[in-house]
């Protein structure tokens, strides 16, 4: 891996003619005088792992475009205000300290947008998917092997979380670091493969507590939003945006804390809602099929007698559904 890729997405920075630390294989960038002060630092630590560590102190607002890399991205934010948007998918605010882990792929445009000015401060370190770190290929934990179905090369997600206080230690060593000039290579390295390792013992971690009082939490709110928006034509990427979480995340979340999957329970409000339809207003199916999340009736039609053996014809002459359909429309836990 080399630095040229990354330089090209940094363009609006300039390039400093040397890097401060005269580390091999490292770039220093810095904000045009017009927009602030401060670095931008990017180091390669081996074939596959990029670091890089963001100072600014702006001046105003400022905007770069960012290409997808197909990297796995651990970003720690340490302070300020940042807001980042995939083009067409989705917008994330930065306000508070985060811990963030999100892949971008190739191809899919991210902006980086500092909206206020002010100070920013944070550091990011990531990796090829299909060249992964020791410490990852290493790891055949059945749990990180359901992190890795996360469909990489494919869609993007984004996951975040309150800084933890040991990662904010070694992102800020990282920022200011205290060693020799000589050892500084080596020291950045380890480094960020300790930042790489307190991320994967997170992701563990969280893992392993499906069922702990934030995930409850958790689970009741995508619930709520469910209860709320289930008639609209939502998706489960559309759910999973909304709560900044990774598809399969959010549907383990919910299933786990429920017992049925998200399409089944969207289902289920909506067929509850056109059965109260049908039977107790004279209101035309097509125009129910619409009112229920459905854009054609003969969509609707499929799934209503998939769910209750009967049309939704039937259920409007006869003003009621068979016992097999009242036990499927009862209310779920």
């Amino acid at each position: 891996m080399d630095l040229g890729g990354y330089l090209n997405h940094q363009a609006v920075f300039h390039r400093a003619e040397r890097h401060p630390y005269g580390f091999p294989r490292s770039v220093r960038l810095n904000p045009p005088a017009e927009l602030g002060d401060g670095y931008e630092d990017g180091f390669v630590l081996d074939d596959s792992c990029l670091l890089t560590v963001k100072q600014v102190q702006l001046k105003g607002p400022f905007r770069a475009e960012e290409p997808g890399s197909g990297r796995l991205i651990f970003l720690f934010h340490l302070d300020g205000r940042r807001e980042i948007e995939l083009l067409g998918h989705a917008r994330y605010a930065l306000n508070t300290p985060r811990f963030v882990t999100y892949f971008q792929p190739r191809g899919m445009a991210k902006i980086n947008e500092w909206v206020t000015g002010g100070t920013y401060s944070g550091v990011s370190v990531g990796f090829d998917i299909t060249r992964p770190p020791r410490l990852w290929r290493d790891m055949a934990d059945p749990s990180i092997q359901e992190f890795a179905d996360l469909q990489f090369g494919r869609d993007f997600f984004w996951t975040e979380q309150p800084l933890l206080a040991d990662m904010r230690q070694v992102a800020e060593q990282i920022i200011n670091p205290a060693v020799h000039d000589m050892l500084i290579g080596e020291y950045l390295l380890l480094k960020s493969r300790e930042l790489m390792f307190l991320a994967a013992n997170e992701i563990l971690r969280a893992k392993e507590q499906p069922d702990s009082a934030q995930a409850r939490c958790k689970a009741s709110a995508i619930r709520r939003y469910i209860d709320a928006n289930g008639l609209q034509a939502i998706s489960v990427l559309d759910i999973a945006r909304t709560f900044s979480m990774s598809s399969s995340r959010l549907s383990h979340t919910f299933k786990s804390r429920f017992g049925k999957t998200i399409g089944d329970y969207i289902l289920e409000i909506r067929m509850m809602k056109a059965t109260e339809l049908l039977t107790a207003t004279d209101m035309p199916i097509k125009q129910i099929a619409y009112e229920v999340g459905y854009n054609h009736v003969s969509n609707f039609t499929i799934a209503f007698k998939r769910k209750y053996g009967q049309t939704p014809g039937q259920v409007r002459r006869t003003k009621s559904v068979g016992m097999v359909g009242l036990a499927a429309v009862s209310s779920p836990n």
